[in-house]
């Protein structure tokens, strides 16, 4: 038998209220000073402070979600009428968030790793046993 995956995706899921994790501030409701921000603390704040539109929490959330790509090729084979080998190869590539220095996020580099596996399979054991 032989395996294999294709997989191209964003990491995390792109959704709207990741825009609270990308370090948006709104003005400060107790501070006196007009230009103290704290971070936003929901969707509705951020917009109700005037100073981004849903359009921009948007592009903020696609900009700061990177694409993943894995990908993965295998075998199985068997030995015996009991016994199976097999192994594959792994490659995930978790791609580059770029910085956003409006937002002062620093960004994250790529990262790809690739990974060798192998397996021994025993299966219909229970039926090996003759019944007395």
């Amino acid at each position: 038998m032989i395996n294999v995956l294709a997989d191209r995706r964003k990491t995390p899921l792109l959704a709207i209220a990741n825009a609270l994790f990308s370090g948006l501030t709104v003005p400060s409701p107790t501070s006196l000073e007009p230009a103290r921000t704290v971070p936003a603390q929901s969707i509705r704040e951020l917009l109700a402070s005037g100073l981004y539109s849903l359009e921009d929490l948007r592009n903020v959330v696609s900009g700061t979600t990177s694409n993943t790509i894995q990908g993965l090729v295998g075998f199985t084979t068997p030995i015996t009428p009991h016994w199976q080998a097999g192994a594959d190869i792994r490659l995930t590539d978790v791609g580059e968030i770029p910085r956003l220095d409006s937002l002062g996020f620093p960004g994250q580099g790529r990262n790809r790793s690739t990974a060798l596996g192998g397996q021994l399979i025993g299966t219909n054991f229970y039926s090996i046993a003759t019944p007395m």
